[in-house]
C-alpha cells in the first residue's frame, strides 16, 4: 500500500511502492507504444515515454488516494477519462513536475470533466487539488506559450480542496487511518 499523508491546506502526499511504480511505468511504456503505432501526438506534441510514464505514476497516485487499490492506467484511450467517480463524472489527472506548477485546461477539453492537479516525479506526489473544466475555463488565466492552440492556467491556489472532491462524489478514504478535511 501506498504512503499517504495529509499535508497543509488538503493537500496529500502519495509516495507509490516500488511495485506500484512498476505497474505505472509498464503502463506508460504500453501507453506510448500505443500512441506511436496509431500516430497520435498530444495537443501537437510528441510526447516521450517518459512523459507517458510520470502521466501513469499521477494517475495511479489520485486512483490510490481516492481507494482504488486495484486502478491501473489506461492504454489506448487518448483523451478519455483517466478515471470515474462513483457519481459518474470522469475524471481527468494533470501532472507537472514544478511543484508551484498550476493546472492546465486546454481549448476543447470537457467542461463537464472534474481535473486533479498532480505535482512531483518518479514515486513521489502532491494532489493539490480538483476544479471542474467550467471553472477552470472561467478563472484560470490565458497561456498560449509555444502551442498554437489557447490553454487556461489554473494557479494551486484557486484548486478545491480533494476533501470536497471525496464529499461530491461519495469516495471513501483510501485507507481507515487517513483523515480527509
Amino acid at each position: 500500500m501506498p504512503h499517504i499523508s495529509t499535508l497543509d491546506n488538503g493537500r496529500y502526499h502519495i509516495t507509490l511502492t516500488p511495485e506500484e511504480f512498476h505497474r505505472a511505468t509498464a503502463a506508460g511504456q504500453q501507453r506510448h507504444a500505443d500512441s506511436r503505432n496509431k500516430g497520435l501526438t498530444s495537443r501537437g506534441c510528441p510526447c516521450s515515454a517518459a512523459s507517458d510514464i510520470e502521466g501513469c505514476a499521477a494517475e495511479l497516485a489520485v486512483g490510490l488516494l481516492l481507494g482504488q487499490t486495484d486502478f491501473s492506467p489506461s492504454v489506448g484511450s487518448f483523451h478519455d477519462a483517466d478515471l470515474h467517480l462513483p457519481n459518474d463524472r470522469s475524471l481527468q489527472v494533470r501532472s507537472t513536475d514544478r511543484a508551484d506548477g498550476g493546472l492546465v485546461w486546454r481549448d476543447g477539453d470537457s467542461l463537464d470533466d472534474t481535473y486533479v492537479l498532480v505535482t512531483g516525479s518518479g514515486v513521489e506526489w502532491t494532489v493539490q487539488g480538483w476544479c471542474r473544466g467550467k471553472y477552470a475555463r472561467d478563472f484560470g488565466y490565458d497561456f498560449a506559450g509555444d502551442r498554437s492552440e489557447g490553454c487556461r492556467i489554473l494557479p494551486q491556489s484557486r484548486l478545491m480542496r480533494m476533501g470536497d472532491l471525496r464529499w461530491l462524489s461519495g469516495f471513501l478514504p483510501a485507507h481507515p487511518d487517513d483523515e480527509w478535511d
